[in-house]
């Protein structure tokens, strides 16, 4: 797909417009991406909730024994892996009219694997995520059981 200028992408809008049946197509694949959109931003929010929790504590349970310390930093680099495939992927910011491909019908195809790869990214970031909270949890454990 090619990047479009503000003249070419107005065009574009006005013939998607005119096709009923790819208008729909577009504002279900616009909603997917508005879909993604919010729950990157929740998941973000949870990276910048652990991401603060460390920085209060995460020294005081890292200091009080070495899993504790290996747990806690295990949980940093699996949230900051998260932030950035977030950030990277599906909150990466594209508008979905500034790209066309050479048919309508083959821009309505790459959107909908962007949108593809983007809902996988998202998931490897959730997984990414999962796998910091539970070192974070971890690392609580060995905390409270060895100071």
């Amino acid at each position: 797909m090619k990047k479009l200028d503000t003249k070419s992408e107005i065009e574009f809008l006005k013939e998607l417009h005119a096709d009923p049946q790819a208008e729909k197509t577009y504002a279900l694949l616009r909603e997917s991406f508005n879909v993604l959109q919010t729950r990157s931003q929740m998941l973000i929010g949870l990276v910048t909730i652990c991401l603060t929790i460390t920085g209060f504590s995460g020294i005081k349970i890292a200091e009080s024994c070495l899993p504790a310390k290996v747990s806690i930093f295990i949980g940093v680099c699996s949230t900051l892996i998260t932030a950035l495939l977030l950030v990277s992927g599906p909150l990466n910011l594209q508008w979905l009219s500034q790209y066309r491909a050479d048919t309508l019908e083959a821009t309505l195809q790459e959107l909908i694997l962007r949108r593809d790869r983007r809902t996988k990214t998202y998931h490897h970031a959730s997984l990414c995520l999962i796998i910091g909270l539970g070192a974070y949890t971890l690392s609580l454990a060995f905390y409270l059981l060895f100071s």
